[in-house]
């Protein structure tokens, strides 16, 4: 592009000399006559283009036709084509302008004082290559497999064979690319593509089958190439080189010279790895385990481990398998043979099975996938034990090998069933029945000592625990004292861990009240379920008064003022005796014969100290025999509770 200008109008022009070299020497000089419009050149490195896209031509500043022969701005459009191997051609030139017109046969040069851009020569090319060697990520060039099921990347990845791989990429001019710039050949570049000889490979873990080589040429335009590749139908890892052959002469290709400085994907040479067989799970390698534990899983998965399961399985694969495309997946049926869905599963989950990604060791031709504490229950809604009868639970492998080809373990048929991965046994089969597994806690008998307490008296609980459920546990159970309808204390302490069917007694302290209270009640639940385990408004001797508290300072007064009323009463007695006696005289000393008679006749009876009333019931006269420590009253109050004769005794020895 010449920019320039005459105040005549560009008819006054005769002729616009450009000199590319900007030197003396004139072999690189185009001239160009606007009158007819015509650019030529005696330069054995320069040809004018001149093809019906592009033509020299003198145009307006705004790239319209000149029709005003006094338009006095304008610019020259002069393409023009350099050759290959132009010799002396180093570094940055400044091309030399010249403008002649009819008027001054003499030349003028507006180098000196126009803004001209230098140009650089350049007749090397090269692969523009980029990428991230580091994170193995390649720009440019780029293969990319097309034929699905799609290998995402077949740098590390294999593809099916027969695939379609389509390889895309460019070249540039050296020069431009080592100043950031890619600028691309016009002319048109021959590619050729060599695949290798792929050898045969017996070894653990590969068993590749030869195939011949093959050579073949691309042609395209603009130094961007884009074709596809087929792959071979065999399982093998091939090499591709490339290269530009039947190049302009003195045009060099310095891809080899670059590529060879390092190894990269792409650089002059790349694989493709062909995967023909498909990968299964092997035989007898399903293991399903309670989470954390090594307790194997057998024909049935209780439900106390479905929040957490590990499951290990092998899968045979020489190739490669890619972590993100395997998972561990299960559902709940009803009836596997038909694809029949669990209800409940279905309301909670949809019809699509759950699943887990697998974590993947590479072995010796196969790969190791294990999955830590799965979930197989992620719902905040737990099925009930009467909805889990007759429920089947299947895992299976799904997901496919690096070239596309699915993991043959199980899971739906075309025949709409669900199979399980099949072993030769339960352990190694992946299919399992719910049963409902879990520690289940009644309440028995419930006592309070003391019975009936005192204002700032501490009182301790005792619960008779029993585990009915299938599975050794704890409860926690949570005690709530209740007053006037209110909840006035609570307390959660955690039990001691019962075997199935096993009782203990449970002791728990409470808090002391600090005022009297009558028709206090205490409940005790189940603190995770929250299901009520005791009532004690309901239940015989559950209700409990609090005592003002006693002054033990006047009952001891009171109590010795009884006992010295009691020897003053005796003394006088005595006294009387003693009176009537001497009074009498004779007839005393006859009677006191008499009576020692009738002391001879009489016979010794031993009496308790403390015998029971004659009016109580033979249950309280055998408890009071059994517990003289206690007042009739205390007993009726245990009694009330729903305490009997042994179990008081079986409580009052374990606390001696």
């Amino acid at each position: 592009i010449v920019e320039a200008q005459d105040g005549n109008g560009w008819r006054d022009l005769e002729s616009i000399r450009v000199n590319l070299d900007g030197a003396s020497s004139e072999d690189m000089v185009v001239t160009y006559h606007p009158r007819n419009g015509t650019a030529w050149t005696t330069s054995p490195y320069l040809t004018v283009v001149d093809d019906g896209e592009l033509t020299p031509a003198l145009r307006r500043m705004d790239g319209g036709a000149l029709i005003d022969p006094f338009e006095n701005t304008f610019y020259l459009d002069l393409p023009v084509r350099l050759a290959w191997g132009i010799p002396g051609h180093v570094g940055a030139s400044t091309p030399k302008v010249s403008v002649q017109d009819f008027d001054n046969v003499v030349q003028n040069y507006l180098g000196l004082s126009g803004h001209l851009q230098d140009w650089m020569y350049a007749d090397g090319v090269r692969l523009d290559f980029r990428a991230d060697l580091n994170a193995g990520i390649m720009e440019i060039p780029y293969l990319s497999d097309q034929t699905a099921p799609v290998t995402s990347d077949v740098q590390v990845g294999f593809i099916g064979p027969g695939d379609t791989v389509r390889f895309e990429g460019r070249y540039a001019y050296v020069s431009g690319l080592a100043n950031g710039v890619s600028i691309q050949p016009e002319i048109p570049l021959t590619m050729e593509i060599t695949r290798q000889d792929a050898a045969k490979v017996s070894e653990p873990g590969k068993d590749y089958i030869p195939f011949s080589g093959e050579v073949w040429t691309e042609t395209f335009t603009g130094g961007v190439f884009d074709f596809n590749i087929t792959a071979p139908p065999v399982t093998n890892e091939f090499v591709y080189t490339f290269r530009l052959i039947d190049m302009p002469t003195g045009a060099t290709d310095a891809t080899d010279a670059y590529c060879g400085d390092f190894d990269g994907y792409g650089c002059a040479e790349f694989t493709l790895k062909v995967d023909f067989n498909a990968p299964k799970v092997a035989s007898n390698s399903w293991e399903l385990t309670k989470g954390g534990t090594e307790d194997a899983l057998g024909e049935e998965l209780p439900s106390s481990v479905l929040h957490c399961v590990d499951a290990v399985v092998t899968i045979e694969e020489p190739e490669k398998l890619l972590q993100d495309e395997v998972e561990i997946r299960w559902q709940f049926f009803s009836d596997p043979s038909t694809g029949l869905i669990w209800p409940v599963y279905g309301q909670a989950f949809g019809a699509e099975p759950l699943s887990s990604q697998v974590n993947l060791v590479k072995g010796v031709g196969e790969y190791y996938a294990s999955v830590d504490c799965i979930d197989l229950w992620p719902d905040p809604v737990e099925p009930s034990a009467s909805q889990m009868a007759g429920v089947r639970i299947i895992f299976w492998i799904h997901g496919t090998d690096s070239a596309g080809s699915s993991i043959l373990g199980g899971g739906p048929t075309s025949e709409g069933n669900v199979v399980p991965i099949n072993g030769n046994s339960d352990e190694a089969t992946s299919q399992y029945n719910l049963i409902n597994e879990e520690a289940v806690f009644t309440v028995g008998t419930v006592r309070f000592d003391p019975a009936q307490p005192e204002v700032g008296q501490q009182m301790n609980l005792e619960v008779y625990l029993q585990n009915t459920g299938s599975l050794a546990g704890t409860v926690d159970l949570r005690i709530m004292g209740v007053y006037d309808g209110i909840a006035s204390r609570e307390t959660v302490q955690t039990s001691q861990e019962l075997a199935i069917g096993a009782t203990a007694w449970e002791s728990i302290t409470l808090e002391a009240y600090l005022a009297p209270t009558t028709g206090l009640y205490y409940l005790i639940y189940d603190d995770v379920s929250g299901d009520l385990l005791y009532n004690g408004s309901d239940t015989a001797g559950g209700l409990i008064n609090v005592k003002v508290q006693s002054d033990d300072g006047q009952a001891g007064a009171m109590a010795l003022l009884l006992v010295g009323l009691v020897g003053v009463v005796a003394v006088l007695a005595t006294l009387v005796m003693v009176l009537l006696r001497r009074g009498g005289g004779s007839d005393f000393d006859g009677e006191e014969d008499d009576y020692d008679d009738d002391e001879d006749q009489k016979q010794v009876v031993n009496i308790p100290a403390s015998a029971p009333a004659a009016d109580v019931s033979p249950q309280m006269a055998e408890a009071m025999k059994a517990f003289p420590q206690w007042s009739e009253e205390q007993i009726q109050g245990y009694f009330d509770q729903g305490w009997d004769i042994p179990s008081l005794l079986e409580w009052v020895n374990s606390q001696e």
